[in-house]
């Protein structure tokens, strides 16, 4: 993805993602919790390696990808993949997929049915020309 992309994605959920800073701790900033969730989902690390990696707790990890994966559902998703009204032309899959619908739609069926997860990270790495 390139820096472009990820700063159109963090237009969208910047503010979500944004933690208070507090006397104890520093928050991880929205730019790196973005990084760890897409890592995660275009490679399918463990939590531990991804913490590893990042220097980051195992459980930071999982709540920054939760909650950037909630966040770019509620955001990106009613503007990429509205509901489909009476009349609408439905065309999931044109010519030119954008990276951001695609890691949007994974997003969403990893939120809406995660036992499924796997199948849609494998059907999206060899159907879908990402560009990046």
């Amino acid at each position: 993805m390139s820096s472009t992309d990820m700063e159109n994605v963090l237009s969208y959920i910047g503010e979500d993602l944004r933690k208070q800073t507090i006397s104890f701790r520093v928050p991880v900033e929205p730019q790196q919790r973005l990084a760890v969730t897409l890592r995660y989902l275009a490679t399918g690390d463990s939590m531990h390696s991804l913490a590893y990696c990042y220097r980051l707790g195992v459980q930071t990890v999982s709540d920054c990808i939760k909650e950037t994966c909630r966040a770019i559902e509620k955001r990106m998703l009613p503007v990429y993949l509205p509901k489909p009204t009476e009349g609408m032309d439905i065309n999931l899959m044109p010519d030119t997929t954008d990276t951001l619908i695609v890691v949007t739609c994974i997003l969403h069926n990893m939120l809406t049915r995660p036992g499924e997860a796997e199948h849609w990270l494998r059907e999206a790495s060899e159907d879908v020309p990402l560009r990046g």
